[in-house]
């Protein structure tokens, strides 16, 4: 094959080629990172961060209800703080069904 044939057909495939990845240069990172220890730092700390933050809603949920059985196994009198809590009952009841709707008559 000659030389010119060769460059008819590379020549195309490569201009094609250098203008899909120009076009696509504008939508997605070609370049790669630029440091990948900096993406996984961010990342890491990220998860660090919400890592502590879970923990401590944690222990803020258990403290919480800690409290509130503390409260509602406790038995106040009324004259001990001038109010009295009702003692804890089971689940509430599901609202009554509301009336059938009237059908329309033709």
């Amino acid at each position: 094959m000659s030389s010119t044939a060769f460059f008819k057909r590379i020549l195309p495939f490569v201009a094609a080629l250098t203008i899909g990845i120009f076009i696509t240069s504008f939508f997605v990172n070609v370049g790669g990172q630029r440091s990948k220890k900096w993406g996984h730092n961010k990342r890491c700390i990220n998860s660090e961060r919400l890592r502590a933050e879970v923990d401590q809603l944690r222990l803020e949920i258990q403290r919480l209800r800690e409290q509130l059985d503390a409260v509602n196994e406790s038995s106040f009198e009324p004259g001990d703080h001038g109010f009295a809590f009702p003692p804890r009952v089971g689940e509430v009841p599901p609202p009554p069904p509301l009336p059938a709707v009237p059908r329309a008559r033709n």
